[in-house]
C-alpha cells in the first residue's frame, strides 16, 4: 500500500468522496480489517483515542487506516466543539503519525486553506477536493464507470441516461449499476437498452424484488411482487430472473469458499466487479444447502 501519512477529503460531491473512501478501505484485506481500520466521528472522539489509534501497529497488514469523519476543525465557519478533539490536538496527532498508519480526514463544508492544520496536511500528505461534476465531466465519468465494470456505453445512450438522472451523480451511479446488472451478457450498452430500463418502472421493481428476496426481506419482497403482478408482468419472467440470480449467488459462494478473491471471481464468471460484490454480500445470508 503506497499511502501517504495523511489525506484530507473535502467538497460537496458526496458520491465521489464515498467511492474514494471505499477504495482505501478495500485495500485492507477483509479478514484483518477489524484490526486495521478505525472510524471516528470528530465530535465524539477524544484526543487519547485518536492518538492511540494512529500509534497502533498494523496486524497482518502493511498499514492501518484511521478515518476521521465530519471534521469541522478545518472549516471556514468552524464553531467551537462542545466535545471531541481541538485543532491544537489534531496538530499534535499530525506531528506524531506512525509510519504504518494513514489518517484520512473527511471535512464538513468548505475548508480554510490558511489554517495551520490545512498547511500541515498538504505538506505531509495530500488534499483532494470533490466538486460536483458538470456537462462533459459527467459524460466522461459515466463512460469510465462502465469501463471499470467491463462494459461500454454509446454516446447516445450516455446522454439519454444523463438526461433521465438530471445530472445527479448519485442517481446516475444507481441507474448505471442497474444497467450493468440488467445487461450482464452484453458488452455494449446502447440507447435502446437505456430507454427500455429507464422508462419501465416495472423493471426497476423486479430488481427490488430480486434484492429483497436475496436479502431475506420478506415484507419488501411481497410488496414488490404485488406491484409487478398488478402491472401484468408474466410470472414465468419473474421466476426466470429470480432463478438466474440465485444460481449466480450459488456460483459465487462456492468459488468464494474455495478461496477465490473477488477479482478472480469476476474473471472466472465473466462478470463485472459490481455484480460480484453484490452477489458476495447476498451469499453471506445463505448456506450452500439453502442455495442448492
Amino acid at each position: 500500500m503506497s499511502w501517504k501519512p495523511v489525506y484530507l477529503f473535502w467538497g460537496d460531491e458526496w458520491y465521489l468522496k464515498k467511492r474514494h473512501v471505499d477504495k482505501f478501505i478495500n485495500q485492507i484485506p477483509e479478514d484483518v480489517r477489524d484490526f486495521n481500520l478505525d472510524i471516528f466521528e470528530e465530535q465524539d472522539v477524544t484526543y487519547a483515542e485518536l492518538k492511540e489509534a494512529v500509534s497502533a501497529l498494523p496486524v497482518f497488514s502493511d498499514k492501518r487506516l484511521i478515518i476521521l469523519k465530519n471534521s469541522r476543525l478545518l472549516s471556514t465557519t468552524m464553531k467551537k466543539n462542545k466535545s471531541g478533539i481541538t485543532e491544537e490536538q489534531l496538530i499534535q496527532v499530525l506531528n506524531n503519525l506512525n509510519p504504518t498508519s494513514c489518517l484520512l480526514i473527511l471535512a464538513e463544508g468548505n475548508v480554510d486553506k490558511r489554517k495551520k492544520t490545512y498547511k500541515l496536511i498538504a505538506e505531509q500528505g495530500e488534499v483532494l477536493e470533490f466538486l460536483p461534476l458538470k456537462g462533459r465531466q459527467l459524460l466522461m465519468w459515466l463512460k469510465s464507470f462502465f469501463e471499470e465494470n467491463g462494459k461500454k456505453i454509446t454516446k447516445e445512450a450516455a446522454e439519454l441516461l444523463l438526461d433521465s438522472c438530471a445530472n445527479s451523480l448519485t442517481q446516475l451511479a444507481q441507474e448505471a449499476e442497474k444497467l450493468i446488472l440488467y445487461a450482464q451478457e452484453m458488452d455494449i450498452i446502447d440507447q435502446e437498452i437505456v430507454s427500455r430500463l429507464t422508462s419501465r418502472t416495472n423493471q426497476e421493481t423486479i430488481f427490488k424484488l430480486i434484492d429483497s428476496v436475496a436479502e431475506k426481506d420478506a415484507k419488501s419482497a411481497f410488496y414488490s411482487l404485488r406491484a409487478i403482478l398488478d402491472n401484468n408482468e408474466p410470472p414465468l419472467k419473474i421466476l426466470f430472473m429470480l432463478t438466474k440470480q440465485f444460481r449466480l449467488i450459488l456460483q459465487v459462494k462456492v468459488l468464494s469458499e474455495q478461496g477465490k478473491p473477488p477479482k478472480a471471481l469476476a474473471d472466472i464468471l465473466n462478470l463485472s466487479p459490481f455484480v460480484i460484490r453484490n452477489c458476495l454480500q447476498q451469499s453471506r445470508k445463505y448456506s450452500l444447502k439453502e442455495l442448492r
